[in-house]
């Protein structure tokens, strides 16, 4: 997953102190200064590949973005503003909700 490879980037990053890194992952250093190899590879990771790339089904949140910076720039609060954003929100909401979801057997 993108969040764990990018974690354990950071993590060798701030725990294993080399001055530059290759873009295989591997530290720029002379060999007798590290008292071990230190290496991140990836190894396998999917990738997604939309089959129709016209297709945007959440383009209209876009619209809604728009709208809700209008209201939100403005000098004194404007409600209008929550009108735009809980709907984007909940959007988000319902879709993580069924990231994961199991089906159970009948």
């Amino acid at each position: 997953m993108r969040d764990e490879a990018i974690a354990a980037i950071k993590w060798l990053v701030h725990f294993v102190t080399v001055g530059k890194w290759r873009f295989d992952g591997t530290p720029i250093t002379k060999q007798w200064q590290m008292t071990r190899d230190v290496y991140f590879r990836i190894e396998e990771a999917w990738t997604f590949a939309p089959t129709n790339s016209e297709e945007k089904p959440v383009a209209f949140l876009e619209e809604l973005y728009r709208q809700r910076v209008i209201y939100k720039g403005v000098e004194h609060y404007d409600v209008r503003e929550k009108c735009y954003k809980l709907p984007a929100t909940s959007f988000y909401g319902k879709i993580m909700q069924r990231v994961g979801e199991v089906e159970t057997p009948q």
